[in-house]
Order: structure tokens, then sequence, then C-alpha cells
């Protein structure tokens, strides 16, 4: 389900690769046994003739815009599972 979610979600951008990867080299592979990673493409593909400032800062711009409203649905997704998996453990303990 949390898979399905996810996957969900990124459908919604099928420029953006994404993936679970291993994290044991990881500081936190004490506490996670994953992450989830993905790259925003920034758009427009500059080369030396079409590089300028201004299209350079829009590609991150656009690429942060497009970043933020990706973990602001994860963000509820991931508070969504939270919210059910406390709901089912308490109801368990109050049986």
């Amino acid at each position: 389900m949390v898979e399905k979610n996810i996957r969900n979600i990124f459908l919604e951008y099928p420029e953006v690769i994404y993936g679970l990867t291993n994290i044991a080299y990881s500081e936190y592979a004490n506490t996670y046994k994953s992450a989830l990673v993905f790259a925003v493409p920034y758009g427009e593909q500059l080369t030396i003739e079409t590089y300028s400032e201004e299209k350079f800062e829009k590609g991150i711009q656009d690429a942060k815009k497009v970043l933020e409203k990706i973990l602001a649905q994860l963000q509820k997704c991931l508070m969504k599972i939270k919210r059910n998996i406390i709901f089912h453990l308490l109801r368990k303990t109050t049986r």
C-alpha cells in the first residue's frame, strides 16, 4: 500500500526519476533500512550557445517548485499512513 501510494505520486511527474536504495553504508543505517531517492530535472538543457544566468536560475527555480510539490504530497501520504498505524495500534491495545 505504501509503495503503491508513493508510485502514484511519482506517476504525476514522469520526468522525475525515483527509487528505493539500501543505506547500509549510511550513518542512518541503524535507524532506517532504505531511503527513497529522486531526481528532478532542471528543465531546458542549456548549451554554451543557449546559456544565460536567467535561464539557468529559471531551471533551478522550476525544479524547486516541482520538488516542493512532491515533498508535500509525500509528507501528506506518509502522515496519513502513520495516523492509520497509530489508530490500529491503539485499537488493538484497548480491546
